[in-house]
Formats: structure tokens, sequence, C-alpha cells
């Protein structure tokens, strides 16, 4: 895969090192020594502050719509699975919404110990629990298996990360019922066969689409594609 269409919307502030996480080609062990050194900065490098990093704040644009379909997720003491939780940028969007128990986890053990660093105004731990190590392309272990009411997979289904078929692995984290969002960059969207695996898992008793948003905010220079699925009972 070239370059343009692996860092499109990429401005030169972000292409460094965005486009060289995108280049690992999902090697899972060269991933995780990627964000071993990227933790500390990786805030600063996609968008400090809420203005520049819009993807927290789309995955709330996406709940709200959730919400109309399946309003038990409303419920501020629903659980949520972070996967892929980083820093924990998400969490804390979703922790200001009001929402309560919030799991996170990740292949990189040096961005959980940044995200168990993050606090509500209280001065509470945002999350209830984390997890580093976590490969979502696996079948989840039976602690966070059918785990969550809410899962969010934000800022994972992107170039060089894990394959859109890794879909059917994340759908395992939802209680049968639950929702699950995922983001997805338009470098991997117009490269990969998401929409054709996403089109097929929605075709089947799986899941149901509840919405998709085209175009939402997503690092500071690029928006993004927003996935609400309903994942239904399984047998």
């Amino acid at each position: 895969m070239d370059d343009e269409p692996r860092t499109a919307g990429l401005n030169d502030k972000t292409k460094r090192p965005l486009g060289q996480s995108m280049s690992l080609g999902g090697d899972r062990e060269k991933l995780a020594e990627y964000y071993a050194a990227w933790a500390e900065t990786y805030d600063s490098d996609v968008g400090e502050t809420d203005d520049k990093y819009g993807l927290p704040g789309s995955v709330l644009v996406a709940l709200d719509t959730a919400v109309e379909q399946v309003p038990e997720i409303g419920d501020p003491g629903i659980t949520i699975l972070d996967a892929g939780c980083g820093t924990g940028r998400v969490a804390v969007a979703l922790g200001a919404a009001g929402y309560r128990v919030i799991d996170g986890v990740d292949l990189s053990p040096e961005m959980v110990a940044i995200a168990e660093r993050r606090t509500r105004s209280d001065g509470s731990p945002l999350y209830r629990r984390l997890e580093g190590g976590v490969d979502l392309t696996q079948p989840p272990s039976p602690a966070w298996s059918a785990h969550a009411d809410l899962v969010v997979v934000g800022g994972v289904f992107t170039v060089g990360h894990i394959p859109p078929d890794a879909i059917h692995q994340v759908i395992k984290l939802v209680k049968p019922g639950g929702v699950l969002i995922t983001t997805v960059r338009p470098g991997y969207y117009d490269t990969t066969d998401y929409a054709q695996v996403s089109a097929a898992l929605t075709a089947s008793p799986a899941a149901d689409l509840v919405a998709e948003f085209a175009s939402l905010p997503y690092t500071e220079d690029t928006d993004g594609r927003y996935f609400v699925y309903r994942i239904n009972e399984r047998s």
C-alpha cells in the first residue's frame, strides 16, 4: 500500500507518528513496541484538546443515536468497555457524559498506564478496570467475553492495526442486546473490505446496523466514519 491512501488527510504534524504506526502491517509485536515508545506523547501528537481530537466527541454523537434506538444504553450505570482504550480519551468523554462504569483494554500496557492516571472531577479513577496486552484480533478471554452493554472501538480500525474481520472477535465482547460503536479512518475504509465485512455482518442474524455516519471529526486533520451496531442474541 502506498503512502498516499494510507496517510490521506493527515497534516504535517500527525503524518509522521500516525503514518509510522500505519506502516507496521498489523504485526502485533511491532505495534506493541511502537505504542510503548509513543505513549507519553500520543495525546499531543493526535490533538491534545477536544477541538483538535474529534474522535471522543464524535463517539458521543454516535452514542446519542444509539440511545434513540436502544434506550437502555442511555442508563449511566451500564457497563462500558473501551476496547483499544489507548490513553483514555474516549473514556474521558464518556465519563463527562455521566457514564459511571467504564472498563478498558488495549494491546499496549504503556498506553494503559497513561489511561490509569485518568480521574473524574472528584478525583476517583475514571476506569473501574484496565488490562494491557489484549489483542482484539483474537477471541476474548472469559473475563471479557459478553462483558459490556456498550463496547466502543475507537481509533483501532485503521491502516496497519487490525483487519476488518476482527469485528467478528470484537462483537464477542458485547452482551447480547448491547451496542458496538466502531470508528473507521477514511484511508482504511477506502483500501480495505471493511464495508463488505460490515454489510455481511448486518445481513446475518448476529447484528443490526443502527446508524452509520459517513463523516464526523476524527483526528485534528481528518474526519472518519462511525458505525453503530446492535448485537443480537447469540446461541
